[in-house]
C-alpha cells in the first residue's frame, strides 16, 4: 500500500471517529435535553396542581397569587446563568422556561402548600348569606356573602346540596394565620337561623 493510499486510509478513520463522537455527543445532549424538559413539566403540572388546591383556601385573588409566581420568576432570574447546570449554559435560552415553566410555580406552589399546612393563630369569622346560585346539574350551590370580597374563592362558597336542607342565614370560616402569614380557610360552617354550626 502506497504512504498516499495509507495517509487516506487514516483520514477516512479519523473522518469517521469524528463522526460518531460528534454523534454521541449530540445524542447526549439530546437524552439531557429530553430529561430536563421531562423534569420541567413535572415541577410545572406540580406546581399548578398545589397552587390551586391552596391557592383556593386562602384570602388571596388568583391575582395576588399570579404576582407571587411573577415575583419569584424574576428573582431567580437574577441568578446567574453560571450557577445552573451546563445545559442551561450551552442554551441560555431554556432558562426562561425552566425558571418561568418550572421552578417559579413550584415554588408559587410549595409557599402556598407549607403556609396551608403550618398555621399557628386561629379564629371564626362569619359573614351573612345575601344571595344563592343553585346549579342543579353538579347537585351544588353557590352563595353571595356580605363579606367585602373578603371570601374570594368559589370553592369557599360553593357546597354540595346532598346534605343541605334548607338555605343558611350565614356562613362560618375558621381560619388560621399561615407559616408565611397568608390567612387561610380549614373549615367552613353553614349557620342556620337559631341553630348551631353545620359543618362543611
Amino acid at each position: 500500500m502506497s504512504r498516499n493510499a495509507l495517509y487516506k486510509k487514516l483520514y477516512r478513520k479519523w473522518l469517521k471517529a469524528s463522526a460518531n463522537k460528534v454523534l454521541y455527543k449530540k445524542q447526549s445532549e439530546n437524552k439531557n435535553l429530553d430529561k430536563q424538559v421531562r423534569f420541567m413539566a413535572l415541577f410545572f403540572f406540580l406546581g399548578i396542581f398545589l397552587s390551586a388546591i391552596f391557592g383556593g383556601k386562602t384570602l388571596l385573588t388568583w391575582n395576588t397569587i399570579f404576582g407571587f409566581y411573577l415575583v419569584c420568576g424574576i428573582l431567580l432570574s437574577i441568578i446567574p446563568l453560571k450557577y445552573y447546570p451546563v445545559l442551561y449554559k450551552k442554551h441560555s435560552e431554556f432558562k426562561a422556561l425552566l425558571i418561568y415553566f418550572s421552578l417559579a410555580p413550584l415554588i408559587t406552589g410549595l409557599i402556598l402548600t407549607l403556609n396551608f399546612n403550618f398555621t399557628s393563630t386561629s379564629w371564626v369569622q362569619s359573614y351573612p348569606v345575601k344571595d344563592y346560585q343553585l346549579y342543579s346539574s353538579e347537585q351544588s350551590i353557590e352563595f353571595e356573602l356580605d363579606d367585602s370580597g373578603t371570601i374570594n374563592h368559589i370553592q369557599l362558597r360553593r357546597f354540595s346540596t346532598l346534605n343541605l336542607h334548607t338555605i343558611p342565614d350565614s356562613i362560618a370560616y375558621e381560619m388560621h394565620k399561615g407559616l408565611f402569614g397568608i390567612t387561610v380557610v380549614k373549615k367552613c360552617f353553614l349557620i342556620e337561623k337559631n341553630k348551631a354550626y353545620k359543618p362543611f
